[in-house]
C-alpha cells in the first residue's frame, strides 16, 4: 500500500525528532528485505496497565505525578504539531519509581498534514475522544481527553466508558457523562475530580485548549 509507506515514513521521521525525558526515542527506520521497521530505545520496566492491574487504584498524589509527565510529553509533541492518538495505560512505561515514557507513537501523525482521513477509527475506543471516534478530524485536545480518560482509571480503579464490546464502548464514549471521580472515591479532591470531569468534555471546544 504505497500509501500507508508514504505515511510510515512520513510520521516515523517526524517521531524521530522528539527527544523529551519522557518519550521513548527513535534511533532509527528504514527498510529491510522489504519489511519497514522502527528501532527505538529499550525500555527495561512494566507499563502502567499492569501496575494499575496490581495496584487496582493510585493515591492522587501519585495519579497526578503520572498525569503531569504525560503532559509534558503531548505537550512537546503537540507544540512539534505531532498528535499521539493512542494514549493509554499500556503505552506508558515505567522504571522503577520515578522514570515514565510515554511509547507507541507509532499512529501518530502530523497535526494538518494533508492525510487526515475521516472515517476512520484509530486508536483503542475505551481512551479515544468522540470525535476521534466519529472518525473526524482531531487536535491536541483529543490527546487531552485520553489523559482524562486514563486519570479516571488511576483516581477510581473503575473505567469511565465501561463495557465489553466495541460498539458499547463507543456509544460510552460518545454519549455517556461518567460519575465524577470525587464521587467513587472520597480521597479524591474535587478540584482534581473537576479538572478529570473537564478533560473528559465532550465537547472539544469545552476541554482544555492545551
Amino acid at each position: 500500500n504505497e500509501e500507508f509507506q508514504e505515511r510510515f515514513v512520513m510520521e516515523a521521521k517526524a517521531v524521530s525528532l522528539l527527544e523529551h525525558q519522557n518519550i521513548v526515542g527513535i534511533y532509527d527506520f528504514g527498510i529491510e528485505n522489504t519489511y519497514r521497521y522502527i528501532a527505538m530505545r529499550f525500555i527495561e520496566g512494566e507499563n502502567l496497565a499492569d501496575r494499575l492491574c496490581r495496584e487496582k487504584q493510585f493515591a492522587p498524589r501519585v495519579a497526578v505525578d503520572f498525569a503531569k509527565k504525560i503532559c509534558r510529553a503531548l505537550k512537546y509533541a503537540h507544540e512539534r504539531r505531532i498528535l499521539h492518538r493512542d494514549i493509554k495505560p499500556q503505552n506508558i512505561l515505567l522504571v522503577e519509581k520515578e522514570s515514565l515514557y510515554v511509547t507507541d507513537f507509532g499512529i501518530a501523525r502530523l497535526e494538518g498534514d494533508g492525510f487526515t482521513r475521516t472515517n476512520q477509527l484509530v486508536g483503542t475506543p475505551r481512551y479515544m475522544s468522540p470525535e476521534q471516534c466519529k472518525g473526524g478530524i482531531i487536535d491536541g485536545r483529543s490527546d487531552l481527553f485520553s489523559v482524562g480518560a486514563l486519570l479516571y482509571d488511576l483516581l477510581t480503579g473503575q473505567k469511565a466508558f465501561p463495557g465489553d464490546e466495541l460498539a458499547t464502548v463507543i456509544h460510552q464514549v460518545i454519549t455517556h457523562a461518567p460519575a465524577s471521580p470525587v464521587s467513587l472515591s472520597k480521597g479524591v479532591p474535587k478540584d482534581l475530580s473537576d479538572l478529570v470531569m473537564k478533560a473528559l468534555e465532550k465537547s472539544a471546544e469545552n476541554r482544555f485548549a492545551s
